[in-house]
């Protein structure tokens, strides 16, 4: 199970849904585009079995994302997370980040968002886990105002949510990347409860902002 599982991650990450464009946005005109990926994703009954095959271990899981309705966003969040704790969550902290080569360090740091969504979901289970790496979806466009990582939660009437992490690179570059959270332990109705949430998962530098 385990050789599946980091096939299937490899395969995603090969995969997973890039784009690019230079148009001026803003960073919930960009949050829609990646849950509007995302949403694509989940009704194309090919794409999952390209993905899964006839694995039916997900019908389950795969049933109630089917079942959602992406439009219907209850609440959106802005949060503010340390990026040098979330390194450490991830497991830099088996080594030194700093010593990596720029292009390595990059490529580190541009995944902290999925990693988290990962982190986040293998609290729920296996099948959480595999699910919510198989649909990840990204853009990337030019947005000089962006000069650090930002991140955005993203609540949907099932109750599930979507985190999308938007992180800069040279010349204006920027990369959104989002990736759905199936852990029902959540709770979404006020900003305190997002950032307890948080803190309950072990990310304990975390504020929450709502947006809408």
């Amino acid at each position: 199970m385990k050789k599946f599982i980091l096939i299937l991650t490899a395969l995603i990450l090969c995969i997973s849904m890039v784009s690019c464009d230079g148009s001026s946005k803003s960073a919930l005109d960009r949050g829609d585009e990646i849950v509007e990926l995302v949403s694509e994703m989940v009704k194309s009954d090919e794409y999952i079995n390209i993905m899964l095959g006839n694995v039916s271990l997900y019908d389950e899981i795969l049933a109630e994302i089917k079942a959602m309705d992406f439009s219907k966003v209850t609440a959106i969040y802005d949060l503010k997370v340390s990026q040098d704790e979330l390194i450490e969550i991830m497991g830099a902290n088996r080594g030194d980040i700093d010593k990596l080569p720029k292009s390595l360090k990059d490529r580190f740091v541009r995944g902290l968002g999925s990693s988290l969504a990962s982190h986040i979901n293998s609290k729920a289970g296996t099948e959480e886990l595999v699910i919510s790496s198989l649909f990840n979806a990204s853009k990337c466009y030019v947005d000089k105002s962006i000069k650090e990582n930002q991140y955005l939660l993203y609540v949907f009437e099932s109750g599930y949510s979507m985190l999308i992490s938007f992180i800069p690179h040279e010349d204006g570059a920027v990369t959104a990347s989002g990736s759905l959270i199936l852990k029902d332990m959540l709770e979404f109705d006020t900003a305190d409860k997002v950032e307890a949430s948080f803190i309950a998962l072990g990310i304990k530098t975390i504020t929450a902002t709502k947006l809408k």
